[in-house]
């Protein structure tokens, strides 16, 4: 059958460590400058010295920041073929379907539709090269330590450690079109996840089109978000399943009626799968009651600081403190490269009381640790 979404989790981490690296290289490039500035006399703050070690430091980002696109590009290419592979061992072949050879014809679209998702994603990672905020934001830091060292004050590190704190939460960021902006890692793992599962859901529909299927069979997961519960492990005639991706209301083929939702199946960050389903021969995965048992678990849920949680509400708090874990991390690594200790020990000591929070969490609510999601790659390491 299809190889399960989360099987590609690794592949694309490999992928975000590349610009996650990148990213430690630029904060820890500001830092020293940074540290360097504050041990000038104002006098020389403004020197040709400085202006031509900011040139450089941000060319060699740079330069690294086209290295990891070009592996990164790679690397997409190598996830997306096996995707496709993948899609040649449908579970529409679970019984469901008597005839599971894939047309000549079929394979060609399955391999045009690769190519063109590979394309997308290539140029998505080309522009984020191309889009990132380096410039500005290390000019604009180098402004702030050469002013706190030009008015002559005596705690340089205190003048700057605002400063310090932003950027080592900041990182490099991708500025969009529409103005908003997110660190470059995060872009990435967005990207080259939404391709992956879009390749997997577009090849469903493509070999449904071939085999012939008259409907489609909704995946289910004991933490469901609470828009795509109520259908889970259900199966949909085709244009009701086409209602449903719409955001209109549908009926599932046993009559039951459901109101629509915005987020389409195995679109923005949902895990579902639509899988072919011949209603003449096929038999659901998953029955009403192991349905509900899901369900029940999920809202029965754990309390946590007094407040009631369903798992999936824990789940995606987790998600909230691995994020910050990573970013104090990020602070902390700064501040050290800076020279700033008091920042480092604060840092540290936030990092802490996230991981504590982090493993109380997860006990609360029966889930494992992903202590890899809470890791940052510097050089060749992750810490």
């Amino acid at each position: 059958m299809m190889i399960p979404f989360e099987e590609f989790l690794p592949a694309i981490e490999t992928v975000v460590q590349l610009f996650d690296k990148v990213n430690s290289l630029y904060l820890e490039r500001l830092a020293e400058q940074m540290r360097e500035i504050g041990d000038l006399i104002p006098s020389s703050v403004h020197t040709l010295d400085v202006m031509y070690k900011m040139g450089a430091n941000v060319a060699e980002i740079k330069s690294k920041l086209a290295d990891a696109t070009k592996l990164g590009k790679r690397g997409v290419e190598k996830i997306l073929e096996r995707v496709s592979e993948s899609a040649y061992a449908r579970p529409a072949a679970q019984g469901y379907i008597r005839d599971t050879s894939i047309p000549p014809e079929v394979n060609k679209r399955l391999q045009l539709f690769t190519a063109t998702v590979a394309r997308q994603t290539s140029d998505a990672l080309d522009n984020y090269s191309n889009t990132t905020v380096i410039d500005q934001s290390y000019k604009d830091a180098i402004d702030v330590a050469s002013a706190a060292v030009a008015s002559g004050g005596s705690d340089y590190m205190k003048a700057i450690r605002h400063t310090l704190s932003d950027i080592g939460g900041a990182g490099v960021k991708v500025q969009y079109e529409s103005g908003h902006r997110r660190r470059i890692d995060t872009a990435v793992r967005m990207n080259v996840t939404n391709a992956t599962l879009q390749l997997q859901q577009q090849s469903a529909f493509i070999l449904a089109d071939s085999l012939g299927t008259d409907a489609f069979e909704i995946s289910a997961h004991k933490m469901s978000a609470p828009d795509h519960e109520p259908v889970q492990g259900h199966v949909l005639y085709r244009a009701e399943f086409d209602k449903m991706q719409s955001g209109m209301d549908f009926t599932d083929v046993d009559g039951r009626r459901y109101e629509g939702f915005r987020r389409p199946i195995r679109e923005w960050n949902c895990s579902h799968m639509a899988s072919p389903f011949d209603t003449k021969t096929g038999i659901r995965m998953y029955t009403d009651d192991e349905l509900e048992a899901y369900r029940k678990a999920n809202h029965d849920g754990c309390t946590i600081d007094g407040k009631h949680y369903t798992i999936y509400e824990a789940s995606q708090l987790m998600r909230q403190i691995e994020t910050e874990i990573r970013r104090q991390k990020d602070i902390r690594f700064t501040a050290q490269k800076a020279g700033d200790d008091e920042l480092a020990k604060t840092a540290l000591a936030r990092m802490k009381a996230f991981s504590a929070r982090y493993t109380e969490v997860a006990k609360a609510a029966g889930l494992h640790e992903q202590r890899e999601r809470t890791m940052i790659t510097v050089g060749d390491k992750q810490i």
